[in-house]
Formats: C-alpha cells, sequence, structure tokens
C-alpha cells in the first residue's frame, strides 16, 4: 500500500505542477516540427557550421544554467517563492542546452561515415521509442521493488542500471527490427492513429537494412 500510495502522491504533485512544467515541452514540439519542415534533416552536412554553434552554445549553457542553479540551491539568502521561479528555469536551459549540445554532437558524428556505421544500432533504439520507453518501466520496477531501492538509488547504481537496461535494448531492439516493421506499442498507436490493423511483418522481398531509416 505505501508503494501505491508514493506512486499516487507523485501523481498528484505531477498533474498540479502542469500549468508551470508541460508548457515547456511546446517550445521543443514546435522547433522539432520547425526544423522538419524547414528540410533540415534532408541535407544536414550544408548546416555543419551551425551545428558546431550549436553544439559550443548548447554546451556553455547547460553547464553555467546548472552551475548557478547548484549554487542558488546551497544559498540561503534567496527568499523561497523567487528561488523556486529562478531555479526552474534555470533547470529549464541547462536542460535544453545539453539536449541541444548532445543532439548536435550526435548529428556531426552521423556525417562521417565510420560513425554511422558505429551508431546505426541506436536508430533501432529510436524507432522503438515507445516500446523502449514502456519497457524502462517494467524491467526497472520489479527490480525497485524487490530490493526496496525506490528513492534510494544512487547517481553510480542509476548509471550502472541505466548501462545493463541499454545492452538490453540495443540489440533487441535490432533484433526486432530485422523481422518486423514496429514495435509493439508502436504498431498500437498506428493502428489507432489510422483505424485499421497495420501490416506487422516486414515484406520477404525487403530486407531491413539500416535502422537510420524509417519504414515506407
Amino acid at each position: 500500500m505505501s508503494y501505491i500510495a508514493s506512486n499516487y502522491a507523485w501523481v498528484r504533485y505531477w498533474y498540479t505542477t502542469a500549468i508551470t512544467s508541460w508548457p515547456a515541452s511546446l517550445p521543443m514540439f514546435l522547433f522539432g516540427l520547425y526544423i522538419g519542415r524547414r528540410g533540415f534533416f534532408e541535407d544536414i552536412g550544408a548546416h555543419r557550421r551551425g551545428l558546431w554553434r550549436v553544439l559550443v552554445v548548447g554546451l556553455c549553457v547547460g553547464v553555467l544554467a546548472y552551475i548557478s542553479r547548484s549554487l542558488l540551491l546551497t544559498s540561503n539568502s534567496t527568499p523561497a517563492f523567487e528561488q523556486r521561479l529562478i531555479s526552474g528555469l534555470l533547470w529549464s536551459a541547462h536542460a535544453w542546452g545539453l539536449a541541444a549540445f548532445y543532439a548536435s554532437s550526435l548529428l556531426l558524428l552521423l556525417q562521417r561515415h565510420p560513425w554511422r556505421r558505429r551508431l546505426a544500432p541506436l536508430g533501432a533504439v529510436g524507432r522503438l521509442a515507445l516500446t523502449n520507453y514502456l519497457l524502462q518501466s517494467i524491467l526497472i520496477n520489479p527490480v525497485c521493488i524487490a530490493f526496496g531501492l525506490f528513492d534510494k538509488i544512487t547517481p553510480s547504481l542509476g548509471l550502472l542500471l541505466a548501462l545493463l537496461i541499454w545492452l538490453i535494448q540495443v540489440p533487441a531492439s535490432v533484433w526486432w527490427l530485422k523481422r518486423f516493421r514496429f514495435g509493439p506499442a508502436e504498431w498500437i498507436w498506428r493502428s489507432l492513429t489510422y483505424g485499421s490493423s497495420q501490416p506487422m511483418r516486414e515484406p520477404h522481398d525487403r530486407r531491413w537494412q539500416s535502422t537510420l531509416g524509417a519504414p515506407q
């Protein structure tokens, strides 16, 4: 019962703070839609110089915002309301800056053929994003319940668990997409979107060549 109560408290907190946390995601969705409509991913090489700028600026903003937020949270001179407000803004700047840094780093690496081959399995994980997201909860919850790890996972243990799950999900995603067009959760979502059951199997005359390309 304590486990259910803790989860209920977390869900209640999440929804009651939605007015400040959820709108932060909308600009990111709109930005992704904008660069997709502009054909950015059709010729990434033409934007290499801009990606380097994004990489440097994103890293600087992310690191400086993280340090500033850490200093703010250890300060006793800032009123509580202002501290929470500024902390939230710095957290968003930190998250967005590092996200831009990671994304631009990967896009630049993908311009090099050896790295394109090495990173290709990550495309399989991305094509099964919803399935893998749900699978992480399916894998981690029983472990936390069995060993009483909720609210007790240290950063080092969290990193170890993330690596172990990643080592499972990457080869599993590659194996799955060699046989099926979509992940289980993606198939359900796609079928509901189109209002009819979508073909799950790949045609016999078509082999899975690269996880970086989406199914037709």
